[in-house]
């Protein structure tokens, strides 16, 4: 399959945060090094730099102004709040964001944003597919409330936080420099998600944290409100208040009235003044001095107070991003781990794999070099370590023993190879314990399942003695033995005892000595005791006839 290729789009959207920058830069940093990228186009205000054809080139611009990107809040490409319609009723705007891919070659697209935003990069994606258009799209994660589906925490909320946390505890020093009581109330962004409100008891960690907290998930109680806050203030002089601009009564309500203003471009009422509300009702029903304070848009932009957790983890999001469009492109294509040859392919066009399937698409086999396992019994292996360990055997290698093949037809194989390992366990069924052997094979002379024989230079015997098998006999109870010229040059039968075999020949281990005259011929025609006369080898005579030859 061929690597899909083409340009990408970063776009952001939403409210900015003290870190989206990170984000946007671990998207354009990754996508500028990644080969199958061949541009990376940045879309101003979010889709509606797409919708409009407002790219900028990433490419050009100067490297060390990007690597700023990463500790600049806000948004540097530009937001929006627009909400794309479905495109089974209105299908307008998805028609135009082909149109400006296919122009661009876009075929990666990056939406930097929230909830709303995810919801943008799962109807383009829907509708790419929809068209036959080949189209990785990534919502990269953003949003200080903390409540994107499927996300531990989101990118942005641990430097807001960190910032809500600073301001309570600044505040709360600030509220208790005088000998007169006061009452502050703290509103905090978070409109259906209370994490931001509920991270002001951070401060309480350092003695300097709100009495009271005010969240969304719960159903807000004025009455209870202000007996709370009498309770305290009479218990303690003061109180501190933080509460989320998104708390409601029980009929879903919002407390303040600054939601018939206005909303944002996705129908949300957009929230603010419920901390002026709420001290103008405490400093009626208490008489007490009260402060309202909105941390309003600091909150979300004091970079100053940004968490460097959170930095990196905005711009590891981005680069993930990145990297996850081009993985899910990998998962198209099955590398084998090995070099070599493939064989026939087991399946057909079209049929469908899966990850843990048992059977093999095809099987790939190294030729060079190439594995040659044999086989040796235990009863032998333990012959010869013992040999090695009493002498009676000499190692040949130290480190690599040399190993030669003879081939099927019986000829010998050009090239030695080395012994690697042998087995640490015993087969139960045959009773061998297998050895590999590595040996280079540059013609490819050897191929997976012929069967060869071995030949292993383990040890070395230098008094061993070699007996022709021919000359070899048996006893009428099957003990070896074998005719031998005595000193007398008589016949004398020798009892032996043997190994195994070296070739054409017998190892013997006992019976015989160097010097002695064993025959090996004619053994039909003598007896022990008979005389014999040993005849001198006649010498072949030069320039003779094959056939004359002995």
């Amino acid at each position: 399959m061929k690597e899909l290729k083409g340009a990408c789009i970063i776009g952001q959207s939403g409210g900015p945060t003290s870190v989206i920058n990170a984000s946007a830069y671990g998207v354009i940093d990754t996508a500028l090094k990644s080969p199958c990228i061949t541009q990376v186009l940045g879309a101003e205000h979010g889709i509606k730099g797409v919708l409009n054809d407002r790219l900028f080139d990433m490419g050009l611009e100067d490297p060390e102004e990007l690597r700023l990107l990463k500790y600049t809040p806000s948004s540097a490409l530009g937001s929006c709040r627009y909400k794309i319609a479905d495109p089974e009723k209105d299908d307008t705007d998805y028609r135009r964001i082909l149109e400006v891919f296919k122009k661009h070659n876009v075929r990666y697209f990056f939406y930097n944003g929230g909830n709303d935003s995810m919801d943008t990069c799962n109807k383009i994606n829907t509708y790419m597919q929809s068209v036959g258009y080949e189209c990785r799209v990534m919502g990269v994660p953003k949003t200080i409330d903390n409540d994107l589906f499927g996300t531990d925490h989101c990118p942005g909320y641990a430097s807001a936080a960190k910032y809500i946390a600073t301001s309570m505890m600044e505040v709360y020093h600030d509220a208790h420099v005088y000998d007169t009581g006061m009452i502050v109330v703290m509103e905090i962004m978070g409109r259906h998600a209370g994490w931001l409100a509920a991270s002001a008891a951070l401060a309480s960690e350092y003695g300097a944290g709100p009495d009271l907290i005010y969240l969304p998930e719960t159903d807000f109680s004025m009455p209870k409100f202000i007996e709370d806050v009498k309770r305290i203030y009479a218990e303690k002089g003061s109180c501190i208040i933080a509460v989320s601009e998104g708390i409601h009564y029980e009929d879903g309500g919002f407390v303040s009235e600054a939601k018939v203003a206005a909303n944002d471009g996705f129908g949300h009422a957009q929230l603010g003044g419920l901390a002026a509300i709420l001290a103008q009702v405490l400093k009626e029903e208490t008489g007490a001095k009260v402060r309202g304070i909105e941390l309003n848009l600091l909150q979300r932009c004091g970079a100053h107070l940004a968490s460097e957790t959170d930095i990196e983890e905005s711009f590891m999001a981005g680069k993930a991003a990145v990297e996850n469009a081009r993985i899910r492109l990998a998962y198209t294509k099955v590398t084998s781990p090995i070099s070599g040859r493939s064989g026939r392919s087991l399946v057909t066009p079209g049929a469908l794999v899966t990850e843990n399937q048992s059977s093999p698409l095809t099987t790939v086999q190294q030729l060079d070099p190439v594995y040659v396992d044999v086989t040796q019994s235990s009863t032998e292996v333990l012959r010869l370590k013992r040999s090695l360990e009493d002498g009676t055997l000499q190692r040949a290698d130290q480190d690599h023993a040399a190993v030669r093949l003879l081939l099927e037809d019986g000829s010998e194989y050009g090239l030695t190879g080395t012994l690697q390992f042998a087995d640490v366990s015993v087969d139960e069924s045959t009773g061998m314990v297998t050895l590999r052997a590595i040996f280079p094979n540059p013609k490819q002379e050897l191929l997976p399942g012929m069967y060869v024989r071995a030949i292993l230079n383990e040890g070395v015997d230098d008094q061993a003695i070699l007996l022709p098998q021919r000359a070899l006999l048996r006893d009428a109870k099957g003990n070896p033995t074998t005719y031998v010229v005595n000193a007398e040059n008589k016949v004398e039968i020798r009892p032996l005892k043997v190994g195994r075999t070296q070739g054409n020949s017998w190892v013997v281990l006992d019976g015989l000595k160097a010097g002695d005259k064993v025959i090996v011929e004619g053994l039909q025609k003598i007896r022990p005791g008979s005389p014999v006369r040993i005849a001198e080898p006649t010498p072949v005579k030069q320039g003779a006839p094959a056939s004359e030859k002995r």
